[in-house]
């Protein structure tokens, strides 16, 4: 099937409509209200983790990936498919799988013509016939979710969720539909949503915690913040305490700058009418573009500006602190904001970027409070760990293993 949502439409109006639909979900003060939805998987991570803390590695790619889609199920859908229990007990989990097999279904089904991947898809491998239906097994499941959340819908009142305006997107926009979204549009925004957010946040959580693996210093700073704050491990500070941690967001935007999973080419059309005309062109920096021309620009250049960036390479979330108050540092400070575009810029812009930037303050926080993280070089290492670029980032080895150990209270 063809997914078109609001990431893949390319008119303006057309996607300002579907962008209407799911916008206010995603500001924070909605967002706020899920902190449990997000604590609470994240809290079973860490209990997964403690049985086997210090005794084996751990792919964590993949178990961020089940971690994020239980999150992106109950705060999108309303459902828990309890991604995480089939991964400590060694079950398959189908939508997971699904979502990590999608982009490869992408790339192939793009190289090859229709009668060709028709051939492919017949091959008798249960492997390939996974990849090839990923699309569909991702379509029942959202479609499952929409057809349920509708039944509760008309049952009357949802417990727990009208009375606190808590309602996951699927229900919000059953609620406020936008004028001409069908149930098929309604399934192609949410299938947009968990694949665009599982892999891209399981990505750098993977990377965030390599970083740690190798950074004792790094990780000695952020766990002494975090038990400024949290007397019980177990217990995830509210959204507002975790926001204003400094070296906890320092740390998580320099991960944002050098691992940010969108580094690639984010394109855009100049339109025939614009603002700035040269003969109908537009003037970008005194270049005149015809319409129809495609410009781009991408986070990994932008990220490694050295001018902006001193030791661009270096992960040092130190830059990112305040050194001595002075307007040359408020200054550098908001120079370094300006070039971080981890979830693009302007009206393309991520839409569930908050609920990222949440997640990501959580797990970490949750987290490195319970466990000293370390890797076997032998698994995890500079190589292994080598960015590769399917518009997604992604390591060489496409896994991350790491060590958890449980820190003495």
């Amino acid at each position: 099937m063809h997914v078109h949502s609001s990431m893949t439409t390319l008119p303006n109006a057309q996607h300002a409509i579907r962008r209407k639909a799911y916008a206010p979900y995603y500001n924070l003060a909605n967002l706020a209200l899920f902190q449990t939805d997000l604590s609470m998987p994240t809290l079973k991570l860490v209990e997964i983790l403690d049985r086997v803390a210090g005794k084996a590695s751990v792919d964590c790619l993949d178990l961020f990936r089940h971690l994020m889609v239980d999150i992106l199920s109950v705060t999108v859908f309303g459902s828990r498919p309890g991604s995480l229990d089939k991964w400590a007990t060694n079950i398959q989990d189908p939508i997971t799988t699904a979502v990590y097999d999608f982009p490869k279904r992408g790339i192939l089904r793009s190289a090859v013509p229709t009668w060709a991947w028709n051939i492919v898809c017949s091959i008798p491998n249960n492997r390939w016939r996974q990849i090839c239906a990923s699309d569909k097994i991702i379509a029942e499941f959202v479609g499952g979710r929409l057809y349920e959340m509708r039944a509760k819908m008309q049952a009357g009142p949802i417990v727990g969720e009208t009375d606190t305006e808590k309602m996951p997107l699927l229900q919000q926009m059953l609620q406020h539909r936008s004028e001409g979204m069908s149930d098929q549009d309604i399934v192609s925004e949410g299938m947009g949503h968990i694949i665009a957010g599982v892999d891209t946040t399981s990505t750098t959580l993977s990377y965030l915690f390599w970083e740690l693996s190798r950074r004792r210093d790094i990780m000695r700073k952020i766990q002494a913040e975090l038990d400024e704050v949290m007397s019980d491990r177990r217990v995830v500070p509210d959204v507002s305490t975790l926001c204003k941690m400094p070296y906890l967001n320092a740390f998580i935007k320099e991960g944002l700058r050098l691992y940010g999973a969108a580094p690639s080419l984010l394109e855009r059309v100049v339109p025939s009418t614009t603002v700035s005309k040269v003969d109908d062109a537009f003037d970008m920096m005194g270049y005149a573009l015809p319409p129809g021309t495609i410009v781009s620009t991408q986070a990994w250049s932008m990220h490694r500006d050295a001018e902006v960036f001193p030791s661009p390479e270096t992960f040092l979330p130190e830059r990112w602190l305040p050194v001595d108050g002075s307007d040359r540092e408020d200054e550098r400070l908001l120079r370094m904001s300006q070039h971080s575009m981890p979830f693009g810029a302007g009206t393309r812009v991520c839409g569930g970027q908050n609920l990222a930037r949440m997640t990501l303050r959580i797990a970490v926080a949750a987290i490195a409070a319970n466990f000293d993280i370390t890797a076997k070089t032998a698994e995890t290492n500079e190589r292994s760990m080598e960015m590769r670029d399917a518009f997604v980032l992604f390591p060489a080895s496409k896994e991350c293993k790491l060590i958890f150990t449980s820190r003495a209270h």
